[in-house]
């Protein structure tokens, strides 16, 4: 003969409200962690990256307005502003910006030169042309 056994929590068991009040925690946690640390933005000549993952401008838009849409998207799903630091390498210039909830943002310190790049133009955002350039292919090793 087969026996029920009844499931009895144990005393010290967290309830289902306990758990669900622990989930809100930790994700408040982590949003406060992302809203913390400042997201590195990369914009070239060619596009730009925010956090490492590339950012495709939309037709008829600027880079830069493409990037603060979508920063302040990822302000609008982590429910905090969004620190950014902004190294536009077209003109040369890292920004600290702070993206806000409703869309406006705001440096949060004075922008600075980056270093120039050997063999690049900053005026055009590509690489120098008609002299020599200074930028060297390192011979390789099975060279003489």
């Amino acid at each position: 003969m087969e026996r029920e056994h009844a499931v009895r929590p144990l005393p010290d068991a967290p309830s289902e409200g306990t758990m669900s009040r622990l989930g809100r925690e930790k994700r408040e946690q982590q949003s406060a962690v992302l809203a913390a640390a400042p997201l590195d933005v990369l914009v070239g000549p060619g596009g730009a990256t925010v956090g490492g993952v590339p950012v495709g401008a939309v037709a008829g838009e600027e880079i830069q307005q493409t990037v603060l849409n979508h920063l302040h998207r990822i302000a609008l799903a982590t429910g905090h502003p969004v620190h950014a630091t902004v190294r536009d390498e077209r003109i040369g210039y890292v920004v600290a910006l702070r993206i806000e909830r409703d869309g406006s943002s705001q440096f949060t310190a004075e922008p600075r030169p980056t270093a120039p790049r050997p063999g690049w133009d900053r005026r055009r955002g590509r690489p120098r042309r008609g002299r020599k350039s200074r930028l060297r292919c390192p011979r390789h090793p099975w060279r003489p």
